[in-house]
């Protein structure tokens, strides 16, 4: 009887410790590849760590009364080694996983991009989930190809939104690009190109990848003069990329290298030899100071509690208790921990959905297709909130996160929902204390007359422009006086007027940027194509007309007979009009057909003590498509009456008629003309892109060549005037 009360007992208490554990002991395993193994000369940190969260995870799962009450988590863990390109020992473990009891409802892992890839392709054959902490790939983002893959991890592509944004912030709109040929690095540079192409004025100056050696790729970067670097690379050809930038000057205050912030603590302390040479670790230092990272935002920075109910501080306490050796630690281990909730609330949501199909999470097997379709739409529609942060997938199953923007500390944040950057000036720390930039920049500076010299001639111009009023004055009051009469008074009054238009073209040759805009230059340059030609073809047709009827007195013999009959002022006017017309036709087919232009010449640039501004000096001057084919055409023209006239004036130099009593001064003014326009001429088309002298020679060749032509013409009538007292005032 006692018996059997004591069996009784026994199976009511058997009893009881069953629904306290709710049936707990219903296992549900899951397959993890971690790289536990470090390997001599790799310096990807120990999967130890990540291990250890993995397994805190599910001991709290398996605490807990909300997540699968009614089954337990059995992790199986197994090493992948640390290098990367150890892919078939982590495919041996995955085939066991498959062929091997018990069966697996989920994988985590693994830590490699590129041994993630074939893992994740190879277990979607078999239905499985696989959900990685750290391959970051955006290869993997290929939902056909892996239809059963998530992470908690951001893609590698998502830190190209953040790295826009910043190039933006700090207005660096050229750029170059280097990266290791691996397609982790591949297929985000040719999405970052993707994404700089639609409308964000960011050039690419440069995009380098390299296998092995990166000494040539470096040398394109430096000899492009690329000031802001975006580089991609796994720490050990990282740390020779460091070193040829060393090799070739690519560090200092104007330089920034933006890198990935998943690397290893410090890899790049270590002294390296590479082509160009040998690095120390104070020398690879000296190239990474002061540089950017873009990095993951390992946990949380706020106290808002996780789905497990830690904190992030409870968790990192909780997490070193388990790994006391800081060297075991990874800063993955928050992803790795949301991993295993991830599935955990994935598998936890199915087992309701299995109610209505007659299944349990325990019926799985590797070709129940409807069970794994179940378990991947759970798990993309996960929402919670994760030691690491709010996770949550894409529809390629990335996670969907806040991105750190570091340079030794957290100097800002990128959110990727808002699509905004924050960045905390106080915290950047850049080498001259100034914020480097992308390019050199150009200072244009429009090059001005010289203030003294502009004035100078205008007030020489304006003095010619009096003078040639006051003798106008005089030939027009003493036009009936006898030896005024006999010059042609009319004529003389054509020659002041050109006269006093080659001296108003000195105004028009001083006006540049100081005084006109760009938009209203064009009427600056009409202006200086009309003045001086037409100025000059009234003042040297009119000498030309009258040089002419010397001549043709002194070679008719019947001088007399000659100026009554053919050469009087109206035939000298036609003469003069005509080679007006010629004028005016030229420089209006050459306003319709080829109008003017404003030219803007840049000059020899100047570098400041930076190096960072270059000033570039500018001239402005007037062009246009076929101004050299219309020069020669006035050219042309204008030599063509210039070498008759100086004929006639050679051939009557010795000649005196009394009733052209200027001859021999006409004479003189067409030799004077001469000889400027000789010397002159080319001398300003030399200096054409010297501001100052052209101007002052210009200037100076009108201003005298007027005056002298001026003072041949009137001063000898002035002072026949003043010595037979003949002058009314």
């Amino acid at each position: 009887m006692r018996a059997n009360l004591f069996q009784l007992a026994i199976i009511i208490g058997s009893l009881f410790t069953v629904v306290a554990h709710g049936l707990k002991d219903q296992n549900l395993y899951l397959g993890g590849f971690f790289p536990l193994e470090d390997l001599s000369g790799n310096n990807w940190q120990t999967g130890n760590g990540i291990l250890a969260a993995c397994r805190l995870a599910v001991d709290l799962i398996n605490n807990s009364t909300n997540i699968l009450p009614n089954h337990r988590l059995v992790l199986i863990a197994n090493d992948t080694k640390v290098r990367r390109g150890l892919l078939p020992r982590a495919q041996r473990v995955l085939f066991n996983y498959i062929f091997r009891p018990p069966t697996k409802l989920a994988l985590i892992g693994a830590g490699y991009s590129s041994v993630t890839e074939p893992l994740a392709a190879t277990s979607a054959l078999w239905n499985l989930l696989l959900v990685s902490y750290s391959a970051s790939s955006p290869v993997l983002s290929n939902r056909q190809k892996f239809p059963y893959f998530f992470r908690t991890i951001e893609s590698e592509i998502s830190f190209n939104n953040p790295r826009i944004e910043l190039l933006k912030y700090y207005n660096w709109n050229q750029i170059a690009l280097l990266y290791e040929s691996e397609n982790i690095f591949s297929e985000t540079m040719d999405d970052f190109r993707s994404k700089i192409a639609v409308n964000n004025n960011i050039t690419i100056i440069s995009s380098e990848s390299f296998a092995d050696q990166p000494k040539e790729q470096v040398k394109q970067i430096k000899e492009k003069d690329a000031r802001i670097i975006i580089a991609s690379f796994y720490e050990d050809t990282g740390r020779k990329v460091i070193c040829e930038a060393y090799h070739h000057g690519l560090f200092g205050a104007k330089y920034v290298w933006i890198l990935i912030g998943w690397l290893e603590v410090n890899w790049w302390d270590v002294a390296v030899t590479v082509s160009s040479g040998q690095c120390t670790r104070e020398q690879m230092r000296e190239v990474i100071t002061g540089q950017i990272a873009i990095d993951l935002t390992y946990v949380r920075k706020d106290d808002k509690r996780a789905i497990s109910g830690q904190t992030a501080s409870e968790f990192t306490q909780a997490y070193s208790e388990l790994v006391p050796n800081v060297n075991k630690r990874d800063l993955y281990a928050a992803f790795a921990y949301d991993a295993v909730y991830a599935i955990a609330l994935a598998l936890n949501q199915s087992e309701v959905d299995l109610v209505k199909y007659n299944k349990t999470l325990s019926d799985f097997t590797y070709n129940d297709l409807q069970m794994a379709r179940i378990f991947r739409t759970n798990m993309q529609n996960l929402l919670f909130e994760g030691i690491s942060g709010t996770v949550s997938f894409t529809a390629k199953g990335t996670r969907i996160d806040i991105t750190g923007v570091t340079q030794k500390v957290n100097i800002g944040i990128y959110d990727g929902q808002a699509k905004q950057i924050a960045i905390n000036n106080d915290l950047v720390q850049w080498k001259s204390n100034r914020t480097p930039i992308a390019s050199v920049r150009y200072s244009f500076t429009p090059l001005h007359i010289d203030l003294a010299l502009l004035i100078s001639m205008y007030i020489l111009a304006t003095c010619g422009i009096l003078l040639a009023i006051a003798f106008l004055t005089f030939n027009i009051i003493l036009r009936h006086e006898r030896f005024i009469k006999m010059s042609s008074p009319r004529i003389n009054n054509l020659i002041v007027v050109g006269c006093s238009m080659m001296y108003f073209a000195i105004y028009v040759f001083g006006l540049d940027g100081r005084w006109v805009s760009q938009r209203n230059f064009h009427a600056v340059c009409v202006a200086r194509g009309w003045f001086p030609v037409i100025g000059f073809t009234f003042m040297f047709g009119s000498i030309f007309a009258k040089t002419y009827r010397v001549h043709k007195i002194f070679t008719s013999g019947k001088a007399n007979k000659v100026v009554r009959a053919v050469m009087k002022d109206t035939y000298l006017f036609g003469l003069i009009g005509i080679l007006l017309l010629m004028d005016i036709t030229i420089l209006t087919a050459w306003q319709i057909i080829d109008p003017m232009y404003l030219k803007i010449l840049n000059l020899t640039a100047e570098s400041s003590p930076n190096q960072d501004v270059v000033r570039l000096p500018q001239i402005w001057l007037c062009d246009s498509n076929n101004k050299v084919t219309w020069l020669i055409a006035l050219f042309v023209l204008k030599g063509t009456v210039v070498m008759v006239a100086v004929f006639f004036a050679w051939e009557t130099r010795k000649v005196t008629v009394a009733a052209l009593n200027d001859s021999q001064y006409i004479g003189m003014a067409v030799y004077n003309v001469v000889i400027l326009g000789i010397v002159g001429v080319p001398v300003i088309i030399i200096l054409a892109d010297q501001i100052n002298p052209t101007f002052a020679l210009t200037s100076g060749f009108i201003v005298f060549g007027n005056t002298v032509v001026l003072c041949l013409v009137f001063v000898p009538k002035v002072s026949n005037c003043i010595l037979n007292m003949t002058c009314i005032l």
